[in-house]
């Protein structure tokens, strides 16, 4: 796993799959079967808008996000969503544009 890039996240929502295809199936990304099927156990799906996206000139690796995190005294978790510090953000930003 590695850091590629880093976009800001402008909306979360959640709502019925057939809702949400609708409201985002010119994107293409997912088929109608593919957002149905990711529906929890209350028939909601959850959509993340992103913007601004910009691509790191250096990958940063999970080994290297990790010694990031715990030189601020952070513990880095990725298994789900997870809000990091604006500190820990810096950092990885920094190493992603670092020169070789």
């Amino acid at each position: 796993m590695v850091a590629i890039g880093c976009s800001r996240l402008d909306e979360v929502l959640i709502d019925d799959p057939d809702t949400l295809f609708s409201r985002f199936e010119h994107l293409g990304v997912y088929g109608r079967a593919e957002v149905r099927g990711a529906a929890d156990a209350s028939g909601k799906v959850m959509a993340l808008r992103f913007s601004d996206t910009e691509i790191f000139p250096v990958q940063v690796t999970h080994g290297r996000l990790n010694a990031l995190a715990l030189g601020l005294g952070l513990r880095l978790s990725l298994m789900s969503l997870a809000r990091i510090s604006s500190a820990l953000f810096q950092a990885v930003y920094e190493e992603g544009h670092r020169k070789t």
